[in-house]
């Protein structure tokens, strides 16, 4: 590993250092003392002393490196040029040693705990979900503030900081440098540097400045720790996070062909059968939001064990078996999160076959647009479709396809001051019940038998037949529809 000036000026921090730093660069490969007949490389830092560069300057030791120097509080030429030395052997062991182990299989969190000697400071690796795969051994989740014990105990940020950083989040997935946060929110600053495999984010990993503010040099060893971090990503073997039979029902929704017969089977491997009532739940994730994705469907994983929990085109869908978890279990974890994140989340009609998977994906997204304008809430499709279905016959149909005993019965009304329409419609909506209607107009049964009687002079209706009632009861709804 090379070295550069500021690294070498954190390592010789004891010394008090007067830094004179413009270049910087990691080039650097091993330390000589300065003589006469010194031929200076570029890959080399040089001890001398500080009259042999500006007279009257004293016995001090200075280091320097083609315009760059440190200008140090100690005349023990000896002890530097060892302590020069020891960070060289230091890093490299530090960064050959990680190398070597990435080869030959470590996991991630070895690279964490060899580095913790070097950092000294709380790391966290994400990946590119934003979900936390590993930090620092040594501190636990009550060891800092609130935000590190929430990332550690759930996985990844609150809710509250990933919607505040979402916007910092995008933009960081081009971003290709060690770069600042600086946030109110949270009680420290930090270094983040992006993971990249090719061009595509991996992950990051997050320096939280603790105990102290990270100079240049720790944002250059932090980029050297991201490469190593890179480096074990590609080599590293993966876990398989998803459940198998999320890829089915991803097949299900996008309509491809599927075995039912394997559905059942694996289903029934984990207890789950045919006749259990199960349903499906959609939680549509905004691209503004989606950084919220993978958070959000690793909490829901972790709180709701006997349920699978799996992505799709953009949202987080919950298939659930009422057996196994009862709905009002669900709907406590929903609340909280959905209240954190504002967002929404459609429920489907009960149903029992996997296989109609699809249908009650429909559901989710008919109930979705019924309460667009809603956040942050719990929406059943069966208090939504009639909305829906309502909604698409005034956008869609043309009033010229109402009945036209509504028109007669509309004018009727205008002229004569009766209220023939309204009680049509009572009456067809209390399935023609001739008690109830005349509750719920506040009539007496006569009167509204006089009422129909005077209906069927003026349309010739046959309410005795079904297909004649279904035809009224649509017509109602494209004219309240339409009209004020």
């Amino acid at each position: 590993m090379r070295l550069s000036m500021w690294i070498l000026a954190d390592w010789l921090a004891k010394y008090n250092p007067a830094i004179k730093i413009e270049n910087g660069e990691q080039v650097l490969r091993s330390a000589r003392i300065l003589s006469a007949e010194t031929r200076m490389e570029a890959q080399n830092v040089y001890l001398a002393r500080a009259d042999q560069f500006a007279a009257g300057s004293g016995n001090r030791v200075i280091c320097v490196h083609e315009g760059d120097s440190l200008l140090l509080d100690t005349e023990d030429m000896g002890a530097v040029f060892n302590e020069v030395l020891d960070a060289f052997d230091f890093y490299n062991a530090w960064a050959d040693g990680l190398e070597r182990d990435i080869l030959d299989g470590c996991e991630l969190q070895h690279l964490l705990d060899q580095s913790d000697p070097v950092f000294r400071e709380p790391l966290i690796v994400f990946d590119a979900g934003h979900m936390v795969i590993a930090h620092s051994s040594r501190y636990g989740p009550d060891a800092l503030d609130e935000e590190w014990s929430t990332m550690l105990r759930t996985g990844s940020n609150s809710f509250d900081i990933l919607n505040e950083m979402k916007e910092h989040l995008h933009r960081a997935r081009y971003s290709h440098e060690v770069t600042e946060l600086r946030y109110s929110f949270f009680a420290k600053h930090s270094l983040q540097r992006m993971l990249f495999d090719d061009q595509s984010v991996i992950g990051q990993i997050i320096l939280i400045e603790w105990h102290r503010p990270a100079e240049k040099g720790a944002r250059q060893l932090l980029d050297a720790l991201g490469s190593l971090m890179e480096l074990w990503m590609r080599h590293a073997q993966r876990e398989q996070l998803l459940k198998p039979e999320c890829d089915i029902f991803r097949d299900l929704l996008d309509g491809k062909a599927v075995s039912g017969q394997e559905v059942n089977y694996r289903l029934s491997m984990m207890g789950w059968e045919k006749a259990h009532e199960k349903l499906l739940l959609k939680i549509e994730i905004s691209t503004a939001d989606r950084e919220i994705a993978h958070p959000l469907q690793a909490r829901l994983e972790r709180r709701l064990p006997d349920c699978y929990v799996f992505l799709h085109q953009g949202a987080v869908y919950v298939l659930l078996n009422q057996c196994f978890t009862p709905w009002e279990a669900v709907e406590r974890e929903l609340k909280e999160l959905l209240k954190k994140c504002v967002l929404h989340c459609a429920v489907s009609y009960p149903f029992t076959d996997v296989m109609k998977l699809s249908a009650a994906a429909g559901q989710c997204r008919l109930t979705l647009q019924a309460a667009l304008e809603k956040r942050g809430g719990i929406y059943h499709c069966s208090d939504y479709a009639l909305d829906y279905i309502r909604n698409t016959i005034h956008a869609q149909i043309d009033a010229a396809a109402v009945h036209p005993a509504l028109h007669i019965l509309k004018s009727f009304d205008a002229e004569t001051q009766n209220d023939l329409y309204a009680t049509l419609r009572a009456y067809l909506r209390n399935n023609c019940n001739l008690s109830r209607t005349a509750s719920t107009l506040n009539l007496h049964r006569n009167s509204l038998l006089y009422r129909l009687n005077r209906i069927r002079d003026l349309t010739a209706l046959d309410l005795t037949a079904e297909d004649v009632r279904e035809y009224l009861l649509l017509s109602y709804i494209i004219l309240d529809g339409r009209e004020p």
